[in-house]
């Protein structure tokens, strides 16, 4: 067990964390540049209101390649760290689907600290709920976690 680190009696593996690691490196920067940078603020800007933000002088091209490239390099990296953990083949989005719906939904859309949360959320309630009922219900309890997330915040768990 050389290669798996042990916090208390719990055992992860070093793809696992560096997966993890990697996401969340890349989740800060991107918070980080939509915040703090003006092309990041140009970006919000153009899409909470495209007519505006040409109004203001911001060149709607040019953000939307940035953001294009953005979104690919991001893709990228979490392929990277799917890829570090589960086999790759070609239907194997198929099965994830539910999960990104899941978080979107549960981070609310456009949120980037609402979607770490939900990611990470998720990936408890699928861990501890595998521990417990049959992997077959797990969307189930997913489903019934958005469902009462709908009821009480329509908008997601993190306001924009």
């Amino acid at each position: 067990m050389g290669n798996r680190p042990f916090a208390g009696s719990i055992a992860f593996p070093i793809n696992h964390l560096i997966s993890f690691g990697l996401a969340a490196v890349t989740t800060v920067l991107i918070y980080l540049f939509l915040h703090h940078t003006y092309p990041g603020k140009a970006a919000r800007a153009v899409w909470q209101d495209r007519e505006g933000a040409i109004l203001s002088g911001i060149s709607v091209n040019t953000v939307n390649a940035a953001t294009y490239g953005i979104s690919l390099a991001s893709a990228g990296v979490g392929g990277t760290c799917m890829s570090l953990m589960y086999a790759i083949e070609p239907a194997a989005h198929y099965g994830w689907l539910i999960f990104v719906f899941a978080v979107v939904i549960l981070g609310g859309v456009g949120s980037i600290l609402g979607t770490a949360l939900a990611g990470l959320i998720i990936g408890l309630v699928i861990g501890i709920s595998s521990a417990v009922i049959p992997l077959t219900w797990i969307n189930l309890v997913l489903f019934g976690i958005i469902i009462v997330l709908l009821v009480v915040r329509p908008t997601g768990l993190v306001q924009q």
